[in-house]
C-alpha cells in the first residue's frame, strides 16, 4: 500500500515537472546558483519591525541570496534564500553558526501538496534526460519505450 502512494506521488511530481522551465529543472537537478544580494547584517528582532527570532536567538546575522538560473519567465522572480546565523565568539573572534534558512520560490517552482519526495533529484535528472533526447521516454537502462 505504501509503495502505491509513493508511485502516485512520483507520478504527480513528474507531471508538475513536465511544465517547469528548464532553469527550474537545472536547479532541482544540480542545486541553485546563488549570488549574495544582501550582505550580512545584524537583526535585532526585539526592535526591528517584522523581524522574529530564529533558533531561539533574538539577535542574529542574516544574509540574502538569489539564484540567477531558476527565473520565472513571466514575473522575473527567482529563488531567494535567507540564511540566519547565531553570533558567538571563539577565542575573541566573531564566529557565525548557521541556525536555519528560509526559501521564497518563484511561481511554479514548488510542487504544492506533494511534500518532499525521496529521490526527486533522480526523477528530475531523468526528466532532463528525456527532454535532451527529444522527450522520448525511456525505460530500464536507457532503452527507449515501445510506442503504443
Amino acid at each position: 500500500m505504501a509503495l502505491r502512494s509513493v508511485g502516485n506521488a512520483e507520478d504527480a511530481f513528474l507531471s508538475a515537472v513536465e511544465s517547469m522551465p528548464e532553469g527550474y529543472l537545472e536547479c532541482r537537478g544540480s542545486q541553485h546558483r546563488f549570488n549574495i544580494v544582501e550582505a550580512f547584517r545584524i537583526v535585532d528582532s526585539g526592535h526591528e519591525q517584522g523581524a522574529r527570532s530564529h533558533g531561539g536567538e533574538k539577535v542574529y546575522a542574516r544574509r540574502t541570496l538569489k539564484c540567477d538560473r531558476c527565473i520565472d519567465p513571466e514575473t522575473g522572480h527567482s529563488m531567494v534564500r535567507h540564511d540566519f546565523y547565531r553570533i558567538t565568539s571563539r577565542r575573541g573572534h566573531t564566529f557565525l553558526e548557521k541556525i536555519n534558512a528560509t526559501y521564497d520560490p518563484p511561481p511554479g517552482y514548488a510542487t504544492k501538496g506533494l511534500g518532499r519526495i525521496d529521490g526527486n533529484r533522480g526523477l528530475v535528472l531523468g526528466a532532463q534526460l528525456e527532454r535532451a533526447m527529444g522527450e522520448t521516454p525511456v525505460r530500464g537502462r536507457g532503452r527507449p519505450r515501445k510506442s503504443s
